[in-house]
């Protein structure tokens, strides 16, 4: 019975977390402050030590590409990829990704600059417009961090709702 309640309790945490994350991006009124409290928030509420974002490098992206790097935490902390690569870690599905073993293709998705021990992954995707976009990445040195079977409802629901703030936020600036 305390193990059921001490794993209620944790799961209530975790869902805060992610409610207090979501309810922050309505007060974010530039891309490059959307994306960079993303980045900032998750690594801190949830303790991650490698957190970082992944866009494909498409004309759907470009126009968003020269809005956040204007962050200079976001800049150090963003990889871009083709379509092909992307899409072969994590196909066209808007769930995320978790992985703790061969490891090595998601390398690609690292930051050139940054130099991240990972022993496993979560690739949350994201979109603009109903459109594969890229993704926020979770790495950690553990390979208990993120394991395949675990669930990512909580996860997958913040990037919709990161989605639909950064499709926002893209029609207003380019108006």
């Amino acid at each position: 019975m305390d193990e059921t309640r001490e794993t209620r309790k944790r799961n209530e945490e975790i869902a805060r977390k992610f409610a207090l994350i979501d309810s922050s991006f309505l007060s974010f009124t530039s891309i490059s402050e959307l994306c960079e409290n993303l980045i900032l928030l998750v690594e801190e509420e949830f303790a991650i030590p490698f957190v970082w974002l992944t866009l494909i490098d498409s004309p759907e992206t470009a126009f968003l590409r020269g809005e956040i790097v204007v962050s200079p935490i976001v800049r150090d902390r963003l990889n871009i990829v083709s379509t092909e690569e992307f899409h072969d870690l994590a196909g066209d599905q808007t769930a995320p990704v978790l992985n703790n073993s061969d490891l090595q293709p998601f390398y690609k998705l690292l930051p050139e600059r940054e130099k991240y021990l990972i022993r496993s992954i979560a690739v949350a995707p994201f979109r603009i417009e109903e459109i594969p976009a890229g993704s926020l990445n979770l790495g950690d040195h553990s390979p208990l961090r993120y394991q395949p079977d675990m669930d990512t409802t909580l996860l997958n629901h913040l990037m919709k709702r990161f989605s639909e703030r950064l499709t926002h936020l893209l029609r207003i600036s380019r108006s």
